[in-house]
């Protein structure tokens, strides 16, 4: 049996479940071919292909094929031996548009927030799920690594919360201390996080004078 109890979660698996996921992240399958490539009675195969579609790790396509979700994928990634760990790394990576070291270094920060928060990983079923935690986490002064903040102002491209102007992608963050970068892209330091920076007070003027003018 594996269980996931260092990462927070109750959930217990056996190795013919992680066996039938690893099989099909390299290739989707059928049910008859996994049974060729598994030697797996059918109705047991069935049974245990079934629970990891119902619990959100494979999805079931047309043509009767089943595939890895991104949920599957990193349940591979955490208890896989280190070929899987790659393809797993490879597949969520091609998901999400973003090169491998950055997956890797995203899940690393997840895995991190849900022990800080006694979080299950495994609820982390997408990767934008973790966007409210790296925002609470930057608000309490935390570090945040670079290339989490990068896929937050990506996933966020288009937010009303993130303000570009002069070469600089920010979350602005309004204290009583003056403004400050909570998340960004600042052109002067690269990703920052709780960054005080002198251009802010000059983007936001600009940004909201611009929305009085529409206004008026």
């Amino acid at each position: 049996m594996i269980e996931l109890s260092k990462y927070a979660c109750s959930e217990i698996f056996n190795e013919k479940e992680v066996e039938i996921l690893c099989k099909i992240i390299k290739e989707p399958k059928s049910l008859y071919k996994l049974y060729i490539d598994t030697n797996i009675p059918i109705a047991t195969l069935w049974r245990i292909v079934n629970r990891l579609r119902e619990n959100g790790y494979l999805v079931h396509e047309k043509r009767g094929v089943y595939k890895v979700t991104y949920k599957g994928a990193l349940l591979i990634y955490l208890v896989g031996c280190n070929k899987f760990k790659e393809l797993s790394l490879k597949y969520i990576s091609e998901l999400y548009n973003l090169c491998i070291n950055k997956v890797k270094n995203i899940l690393n920060y997840i895995i991190e927030v849900s022990n800080k928060y006694s979080i299950c990983v495994l609820e982390f079923d997408d990767i934008i799920k973790i966007i409210p935690f790296v925002l609470f986490d930057a608000l309490n002064g935390l570090y945040i690594p670079s290339d989490t903040i990068e896929f937050v102002l990506k996933a966020l491209n288009g937010h009303p919360s993130v303000i570009s102007d002069e070469g600089c992608h920010i979350i602005p963050e309004i204290t009583n201390e003056g403004e400050k970068i909570l998340l960004g892209k600042c052109k002067n330091n690269g990703f920052v996080s709780n960054h005080k920076c002198p251009h802010v007070r000059k983007i936001l003027d600009k940004k909201f004078s611009k929305e009085f003018l529409i206004l008026l």
